[in-house]
């Protein structure tokens, strides 16, 4: 690979290096630009056309390397999102406690809201408790839609006080789940 080829004025200079590198054995040679990119998707082309197939990482019906639990709570976050706003999304963390996969009924999944204050419990819970259940039917048709299948959503909320600087609670509530 010659590099910085936009700065030689005339491209006859390059000939003596290019035909050192012929005469060295180099099969093929690329001229390249880094800098404004020109050759640089030839030589893409060239490194991907040699570059052995591996084994897969994944079985080939895999569609992450997540389990479904951790996209079930991502959903349930993604919800608190969008229907409160800046409201209190940021002092939020869903735990999946529960997902059981039942043939012939629906999947059920239980799933813990963290909050830091009282007064973000209530207002998660909302009047009657309207306001999870929104949370609660946008997440499930998002997890059903994700997993093909019908699901019973069960939503807690639950106050930790200040969980967002407690190393424990993320250690094993957050990141260690799965």
């Amino acid at each position: 690979v010659l590099n910085k080829v936009d700065l030689v004025r005339d491209k006859k200079e390059l000939l003596p290096a290019t035909d050192r590198l012929v005469k060295a054995g180099f099969p093929d040679i690329f001229m390249v630009s880094a800098l404004k990119g020109g050759g640089a998707d030839d030589l893409k082309t060239a490194i991907a056309a040699r570059l052995p197939e591996g084994q897969p990482f994944y079985p080939p019906d895999a569609v992450a390397d997540r389990p479904e639990k951790f996209f079930a709570a991502e959903f349930v976050r993604e919800a608190v999102f969008n229907l409160y706003g800046e409201e209190i999304p940021y002092s939020t963390a869903v735990v999946v406690e529960e997902f059981k996969e039942r043939p012939d009924r629906k999947d059920y999944i239980l799933a813990t809201i963290y909050v830091e204050r009282e007064s973000q419990k209530a207002i998660m819970i909302g009047s009657g408790g309207k306001a999870l259940k929104r949370v609660g039917s946008r997440a499930r048709e998002e997890i059903e839609a994700f997993t093909g299948r019908p699901v019973y959503l069960e939503l807690r909320v639950k106050v930790a006080e200040a969980w967002r600087k407690d190393e424990r609670f993320i250690r094993e509530n957050i990141y260690g789940r799965e």
